[in-house]
């Protein structure tokens, strides 16, 4: 909790009296004098503007992990897990909600006298009644998550997880979409050539601009089903869905299918063009797809193969990245090859020139030891058949997503952060600075701009001029900045390594709690040098399920999920 008397400019911690766990704040409001939060750990009180803080006491709901806190004149209503708790009488006696909401995840509150709304994991919900009883309002609003909700006089707004923002002015009678452009929901794939720039979003829509993203279209005529990419074939874009192959010639406002034969009963991925040949991967295993026709007819050639993850060309090799390995075709996808049955799991692959380079998202690992080689990207300079490690200067264990190349440079998304390098020179710097810290899960580089495709965090663009400009060799291994890594393995029985880094000497507090906010155990609580640390977690007494870890600092704090199973 911190406090600001000059509008903002400046801020000081006002967390006197708050309990462990009350430090994690998701909401806040004000009534008569009273400053309601809701945290981690139930609802804090304070009367004299946040000098002091109090715990309300409640039921055993209200005193858990706690997602939103409204005050509608006299009545305060909090939102949990299971719906909502409101309060009467300043929170000495506390009733549960019912009808339709107290099965619902409950994150958002607003409204007055006349209509309170919740945003749920159920659409929005209107009681006119305090909080007592309440109604479903979502006509026009998908079937999806709503996560926040605001109220400007008439005009009612829910953000959804996934879909956007949506706003209602009939007091949530009807919901049309209030979102100009482009959707702040995952971004699956980015491509294009020029000032075109083609993207997929939520597997589910095709978004398109033609002057470098500053606007975008939603593409309505591609009716294919989920899908997986777009890719660029020839003078064409090529979206790959669940219901086979389109392409379009006129950036992408119209479609055609290209199913000819087999390829419209599976699933295809991912396709690229060597030669003359059309070649496509699918999500079924062993199943890769051959066209000599520009899409009229397809052959299977996939002969007891696993299934593709990615796939690329280089040069007149066509290299695919599965669980078990590479494998490169030398023959236009004819007949392929497992190449290197140690490199596994590279789910990303991209070529720059004379290299050809791989990411990889999730280490190899067996009960013995660790893989060998470790890293996160990996290049070879022969067409896929041997690799070495490329991944200097990228923090250990990354899990990279997506990887793109433009002349000399070449970038990788990782979770979280953004990465560039020379492609001759293994030396990469963060450049992530500036991106909501999240996991980057597609990227595009033309002549003038990076896009960066983020999980839940749209479409964001920086100048390429910019981004390239700022590598210089590392000289010192010493962190810039503090960092929570990813555990690795996650999942994980019964240990795991916990990875961290900090830039400065500073008291360090690890703690473990269950998916409840409850404290299980404190792994360190010390003073630890600037540097790359590492904790080794021993779940062996704890049950499967997901688990959190916390790491404080001074002046940082970072929550990470993962997951037991036994």
């Amino acid at each position: 909790m911190f406090r600001s008397t000059d509008n903002g400019a400046s801020w000081t911690p006002a967390e006197n009296g708050l309990g462990y766990g009350q430090t994690t704040v998701s909401g806040l409001a004000i009534t008569e004098g009273k400053i309601l939060a809701s945290t981690f750990a139930g609802v804090a009180l304070s009367t004299d503007n946040g000098d002091d803080w109090s715990t309300l006491v409640g039921t055993d709901q209200v005193n858990d992990v706690t997602n939103c806190v409204a005050a509608i004149d006299s009545t305060v209503l909090v939102g949990w897990v299971g719906g909502i708790i409101r309060s009467t009488d300043d929170g000495r006696s506390w009733i549960e909600g019912f009808s339709w909401i107290d099965t619902y995840t409950t994150f958002s509150i607003v409204g007055d006298s006349s209509g309170i709304y919740a945003g749920t994991t159920n659409g929005v919900l209107l009681s006119t009644d305090g909080g007592g009883t309440w109604t479903p309002m979502n006509n026009g609003l998908p079937s999806d998550q709503v996560l926040s909700m605001a109220q400007d006089s008439a005009t009612l707004f829910a953000a959804t997880s996934t879909n956007g923002t949506f706003r209602s002015t009939d007091n949530g009678e009807s919901w049309a979409p209030a979102t100009s452009g482009i959707a702040l929901s995952e971004v699956n794939s980015i491509t294009g050539e020029g000032l075109n720039v083609y993207t997929v979003m939520d597997n589910a829509s095709v978004f398109s601009s033609t002057d470098n993203g500053t606007t975008w279209t939603a593409d309505t005529s591609l009716h294919g089903g989920a899908i997986n990419s777009v890719a660029i074939i020839g003078q064409k874009v090529c979206a790959t869905t669940s219901k086979g192959i389109y392409a379009s010639s006129d950036h992408g406002k119209t479609w055609n299918s290209i199913n000819g034969g087999i390829i419209d009963t599976v699933y295809p991925a991912f396709v690229v063009q060597s030669g003359s040949n059309f070649i496509v991967a699918s999500q079924d295993s062993g199943k890769v797809f051959l066209s000599s026709d520009g899409g009229e007819t397809w052959g299977n050639v996939g002969k007891d193969l696993p299934s593709f993850v990615s796939l690329t060309v280089s040069g007149s090799n066509i290299v695919a990245g599965s669980r078990d390995g590479v494998y490169v075709s030398t023959d236009g996808g004819e007949t392929w090859n497992n190449t290197n049955d140690t490199l596994m799991n590279i789910n990303t692959l991209t070529t720059s020139g004379l290299y050809l380079f791989g990411g990889r998202y999730h280490w190899p690992y067996t009960i013995s030891s660790p893989p060998s080689p470790p890293g996160g990207v990996f290049r070879s300079s022969d067409g896929g058949l041997t690799w070495s490690t490329f991944s200097s200067g990228i923090p250990f264990n990354p899990q990279v997503h997506t990887i793109a190349a433009h002349g000399d440079d070449v970038f990788a998304g990782s979770d979280p952060g953004l990465y560039t390098s020379h492609t001759a020179i293994d030396s990469w710097v963060n450049i992530g600075s500036g991106l909501p810290e999240g996991t980057v899960l597609s990227l595009f580089v033309n002549d003038s701009s990076v896009f960066v495709g983020e999980v839940r965090g749209g479409i964001w663009r920086a100048r390429l001029s910019e981004v390239t400009g700022v590598k210089q060799p590392l000289v010192s291994a010493k962190p810039t900045l503090f960092h929570l890594e990813q555990n690795y393995p996650n999942p994980f029985n019964p240990s795991t390594t916990i990875s961290y880094e900090l830039s400065e000497a500073t008291n360090v507090k690890l703690s473990i709690y269950d998916v409840l906010g409850r404290h299980l155990v404190t792994l360190l609580n010390a003073k630890q040098n600037s540097g790359n640390h590492k904790v080794v977690f021993d779940a062996g007494k704890f049950a499967s399920g997901v688990y959190f870890y916390k790491l404080e600092t001074q002046n940082y704090v970072a929550i990470r999920k993962m997951l037991v199973i036994k």
